[in-house]
């Protein structure tokens, strides 16, 4: 990333946070605050987003004539349409769980695609990062 403020980070610390506590004879509470964490993390994201995908965002840095750079930029814009999926989903079930009296959500499931959504966001952004290093080394290189 480059030295703008990078918005995901306090919002995936909080939810890498979350995932590491225990849950056990609170998990309405602990879900409760995950589906509140989650909004702020959606937040972020589409901010992420509207950022790095805007004309004068990050992508923007990559040299789009290079067809392996845009096949790049294309596969990370599908990422975060996929990062925004898989967030909303996990919000809106346990939403339904905590509506449903009683109902307890799977917080098993839920940990584990959490974490596996925080895994590929951390992933993701390093890709970010590598492909505008890539595409600036590149051109700076061509003139030598």
């Amino acid at each position: 990333m480059n030295a703008r403020e990078d918005v995901l980070l306090t919002p995936v610390e909080k939810l890498e946070k979350m995932l590491s506590a225990a849950a056990l004879g609170r998990e309405r509470d602990w879900a409760d605050r995950l589906a509140v964490n989650l909004t702020r993390f959606i937040n972020a994201l589409q901010r992420h987003v509207s950022e790095t995908e805007a004309t004068t965002g990050m992508f923007s840095k990559v040299d789009q004539t290079r067809p392996s750079l845009a096949r790049q930029v294309s596969a990370l814009r599908r990422d975060h349409d996929s990062f925004l999926v898989s967030a909303r989903e996990l919000r809106e079930e346990l939403r339904r769980a905590l509506r449903s009296p009683g109902s307890i959500p799977d917080l098993g499931s839920i940990r584990s695609r959490l974490e596996e959504l925080t895994t590929a966001l951390k992933r993701h952004r390093e890709e970010e990062s590598g492909l505008v290093i890539e595409s600036v080394t590149t051109d700076l290189g061509a003139g030598d």
